[in-house]
């Protein structure tokens, strides 16, 4: 099998969401790319750190403020921002803080392209 066009992740990865589909989802995809994922509900139960890449879908109240406190938090951390992928979208995203915009619906190619844009950051 080739490699993901986004590279191999490794390292721990959070995935950050109300929603178990969605977790599960994601959690099979960054396993297929080398990271050590798990998931969470919300940052209450999320578990200690360090981890080198967050995923946080959809998040209730402000973006920004979650993105802030997974920084603090986890700090070197590369934050993404799932939501449906619009120029808008992703403007709310960086205005929020994240590395990245993680493009719904999450298909395997949408996060190998989030992956090298938060690489970037």
């Amino acid at each position: 099998m080739a490699a993901p066009r986004g590279g191999t992740g490794g390292g721990r990865a959070l995935v950050m969401s109300d929603a178990p589909g969605f977790r599960a989802h994601l959690l099979h995809l960054l396993g297929q790319r080398g990271f050590a994922a798990i998931g969470a509900a919300g940052l209450g139960d999320a578990p200690e750190g360090p981890f080198a890449l967050c995923i946080v879908g959809e998040p209730e109240g402000s973006p920004a403020q979650l993105v802030g406190a997974l920084r603090g938090r986890y700090p070197g951390a590369k934050v993404l921002l799932a939501a449906y992928d619009s120029a808008a979208c992703e403007a709310a995203a960086r205005a929020a803080g994240a590395d990245a915009l993680l493009a719904q619906p999450v298909f395997a190619s949408a996060l190998d392209d989030a992956l090298c844009a938060a690489r970037q950051t």
